[in-house]
């Protein structure tokens, strides 16, 4: 897995789990506890355990999605906004130093 130096600005209480697209440079989405629920329930099913590539092309989740703020220089979640998106397009985001809204 490789490591990308990005900026996330984020509740870490609400959103408990970070992905990025596999696809696209500087795409990230945040997963809320009810989808993290149901995307552990879906690995389980599926026999994965960090690997989304395993997963279907059918299996989809509706996650946050992050947008790029000019002023603060980092990426912000969309709390009020949901995007359907392909599960087996993503990998798990490590984030090491998080910042909180």
């Amino acid at each position: 897995m490789a490591q990308y130096a990005a900026k996330l600005e984020y509740p870490q209480t609400e959103i408990p789990l970070v992905l990025r697209s596999s696809y696209e440079e500087d795409t990230y989405y945040g997963v809320d506890l009810l989808e993290s629920r149901k995307l552990k329930i879906i690995l389980r099913k599926y026999g994965c355990r960090h690997s989304f590539h395993a997963l279907p092309g059918r299996v989809t989740a509706d996650l946050h999605p992050f947008i790029w703020d000019r002023i603060k220089q980092c990426f912000r979640i969309q709390l009020d906004k949901k995007i359907t998106v392909h599960l087996n397009t993503l990998e798990e985001a490590i984030v090491n130093h998080p910042i909180f809204e």
